[in-house]
Parts: structure tokens; sequence; C-alpha cells
């Protein structure tokens, strides 16, 4: 049995309705016959075009002199559909899944580690600066004041982070 399939397109980037429930996109008609190269090619094609829906709209028998409408198959709208927006299917490669069992095998591992209680005997340590112990800003900041209170003016953009150039201005 031959089947020509009316697929009805609609353009843009989102369907957007009127308030009588009618379309307000752009839409065209497109009539394939059901498994030819032209359905195959078409339908390869679909996913990048700038359609925002695609739907089919009737599916017609024409084996005979008569055209006759006949019930639409749920293997065509399955086409369709997986056509317009594929379901992607990701085939990983023996190497990729033994990362991805490493990867969560470490991950479990950190977790089990980073929820232990610390023993009493840990504490912190917070190594500071001399500069750091007196102001209790970091020492890139003093420089820069100590720049300011010198030159009268800012540190230029290019410098500001370079602690070496400040330090060798000041010492000048």
């Amino acid at each position: 049995m031959r089947k020509a399939v009316w697929l009805r397109i609609y353009k843009g980037d989102e369907i957007l309705k009127k308030e009588n429930g009618q379309f307000k996109n752009e839409n065209q008609l497109v009539k394939l016959i059901y498994g030819t190269l032209e359905w195959k090619n078409y339908l390869k094609g679909i996913a990048y075009n700038p359609y925002c829906k695609v739907e089919v709209e009737k599916v017609l028998d024409i084996s005979n002199e008569k055209q006759a409408e006949i019930e639409i198959d749920a293997d065509i709208l399955k086409e369709v559909k997986n056509a317009f927006r594929p379901e992607k299917e990701i085939i990983l490669t023996p190497e990729q899944i033994e990362i991805a069992e490493l990867k969560a095998q470490m991950a479990e591992l950190l977790g089990k580690k980073s929820n232990k209680p610390k023993k009493e005997e840990e504490e912190e340590v917070l190594v500071l600066n001399k500069d750091e112990v007196f102001n209790g800003t970091q020492p890139l900041d003093n420089l820069k004041e100590k720049y300011l209170e010198k030159f009268k003016k800012d540190v230029p953009n290019n410098k500001k982070n370079d602690e070496e150039w400040i330090k060798n201005k000041l010492n000048q």
C-alpha cells in the first residue's frame, strides 16, 4: 500500500496563536510519498530548518486510482517526531564507560572523606604576613596605599596587580 503523507510545517522559533486559537505562524503543507527516497531525505533535513512544529495532517492511501484517507499510523508519527526532535542516543566507548565508573567511585570516596568529622587535634592554621597582622589587609592593598601616599596618584591600571612593579617603584 502506497501512502501519501501530508505534513503541516510551522516556521519560527515558537508557536504563536491568535485569540481564536488559530496559529499566527507562517505554515505550509508538504505532501510526500511515505517510504520513498524523497521522504527519507526530507526528514533528514527537517531538523536543520527553522521550524517550530511539524505535524502529520493526514495520510492517504494512493495504491488505487481513488485516494482514500486512512488512519495515521503510529510509525509515521514516531518517525516524523524523531526526525524533527531527534532523541539522541549516546553510545559510550568502553574507555568512556570506565572513566565514568572511576569518576563515580572517586566522587563517592571524596564524599565520604568530607563527611567525616574532624579530629580535635586538627585545627585550621592561617598564615599571615606581617603587613596583614597589623592592618588586617592584603599586602597588595598595602602596597597600593603606600604608592598613593608617595606619588599622590593611584597605581596605573595595567600594573594594579603587579606586586613586584609596585615594590620597585616604592623603593626608587
